[in-house]
């Protein structure tokens, strides 16, 4: 379960799918709530339509679904506070019908039309110096570069859109939004703006540019809109550093939050030549244009790097308050060298009923009611997938830890049953349902658990 336990523009679950191209969705969920107000249940974008696939509660009576920012209302159900709802909507691009489902109860058809929906997007929610994403690209010299991508946010001040940095020239190549107008491409720390575009808040751009070192000659494209080609020179670009999200004033460092990036920026392809005009307006149209052959939107190879906080977490609802046996799995992966909780399992009075804790010394800590065991050794690497399958039983007292198909010896923990739990991703509670130091915090990303 995700709980969003206060009112805030920071607070999300990002869901990662395993299809990047959709020609009909069905999406069902359970909810409750006690808001009045209009509130969002689940928000698919994609561009050029922030609202691709949006269920909406909108304040008046009915439930909203959007589709490529078209909405169809289902209204006058018995939507109320307080209350959990089973929730179901579907949609095809074949016949472009949508219909809800709200407690069993079908609504209407409706037409909502709509083309298939593809590429979602990087999200990056408030103002930092340490969230970005990092790109790999497969190759790490560059006489030419082209880089594409789409990019929707409501900032009116400076903030880098793609930063290149090598070990000399922290902004090897850089696409730039400064306050004023214009956007600015710098080449090898020297910037020229093509200015006076109507580059507008909250609207979805698609930017291309291109530098070739042979010529010197960098050019911007905006909305399929080329600007005049200006000479910015620079040699060979080498070894490079790229992020999205912030700027780069060293190499892989030295963000200023002041420039950082909050909003949307999707479908980012990189070229180590100068794309054509034709092939330009391909990606500018979305028409069977030619990906990346270095950074490839549908292929990246990246590092998401998120805030160490005391704050983010999510807390899971488990379907039953009586443990006398409890099994454990998840998937994990993270770049953390330091101490930090995988799964924390609170009660009175132990604020560590069972724990799953990664500690800075080799090996994974199991702790059931305060005790720990550590199931040391194993080769933990970061910056790689990992599964963990942790089991104990209140009547032998044993547990046993797994990692990626690996068991390692069982070990005596005892313990009593476990009941009334407060069951925690993210953070390791000191006290139940809190204490959270953010030195413990987990950074990264955790997927398919299971209990």
């Amino acid at each position: 379960m995700f709980t969003f336990p206060q009112e805030s523009n920071t607070a999300y679950v990002k869901l990662t799918p395993n299809t990047l191209d959709f020609g009909a969705i069905t999406v069902c969920l359970r909810t409750i709530t006690d808001l009045n107000r209009n509130h969002a249940l689940f928000s698919l974008s994609a561009t050029p339509s922030d609202n691709a696939f949006l269920i909406f509660k909108p304040t008046a009576d009915g439930i909203l679904v959007y589709v490529h920012n078209k909405p169809e209302t289902f209204g006058g159900e018995d939507y109320k506070v307080n209350t959990w709802h089973s929730i179901c909507s579907t949609w095809d691009s074949v016949t472009g019908v949508a219909q809800l489902w709200l407690d069993n109860k079908p609504f209407i058809r409706k037409y909502v039309g709509g083309a298939r929906i593809k590429n979602p997007s990087i999200i990056i929610g408030q103002e930092s110096n340490t969230a970005y994403v990092k790109l790999t690209p497969n190759t790490l010299d560059f006489g030419a570069i082209t880089v594409c991508l789409r990019t929707i946010t409501d900032l009116n001040r400076n903030h880098a859109l793609f930063s290149l940095s090598a070990p000399a020239p922290d902004n090897a190549f850089l696409i730039f939004k400064p306050t004023t107008d214009g956007i600015q491409i710098y080449v090898h720390n020297k910037p020229e703006t093509f200015g006076g575009e109507d580059y507008k808040v909250n609207t979805w751009h698609s930017i291309c540019s291109t530098w070739d070192s042979v010529t010197g000659v960098a050019q911007l494209w905006l909305d399929n809109k080329p600007f005049i080609r200006k000479y910015v020179g620079g040699a060979r670009i080498k070894n490079p550093s790229i992020i999205i999200g912030q700027e780069q004033d060293s190499h892989g460092g030295g963000f200023d939050k002041t420039q950082s990036f909050v909003g949307m920026i999707s479908d980012v392809h990189m070229w180590d030549y100068t794309l054509s005009a034709c092939e330009i307006q391909k990606y500018m149209l979305d028409r069977n244009r030619t990906p990346g052959n270095v950074l490839n939107w549908k292929a990246l190879d990246y590092r998401t790097y998120g805030r160490e906080s005391n704050t983010a977490y999510v807390k899971l609802t488990p379907n039953r308050l009586d443990f006398g046996a409890i099994t454990v799995c998840l998937r994990t992966i993270t770049d953390l060298n330091r101490n930090h909780a995988l799964f924390s399992l609170s009660a009175t009075p132990s604020d560590n009923a069972f724990l799953i804790f990664k500690p800075t010394d080799d090996g994974i800590q199991i702790y059931v009611h305060n005790k720990p065991e550590t199931f040391g050794g194993e080769d933990y690497k970061v910056n790689t997938w990992h599964s963990i399958c942790s089991t104990w039983d209140s009547v032998t007292g044993v547990a046993q830890l797994w990692l990626d198909n690996k068991p390692f010896i069982r070990k005596y923990v005892g313990g009593a049953r476990i009941k009334n739990p407060s069951i925690i991703i993210g953070q390791e509670q000191d006290s139940h349902g809190g204490g959270f130091d953010k030195t413990q915090s987990f950074v990264g990303m955790i997927s398919d658990v299971h209990m």
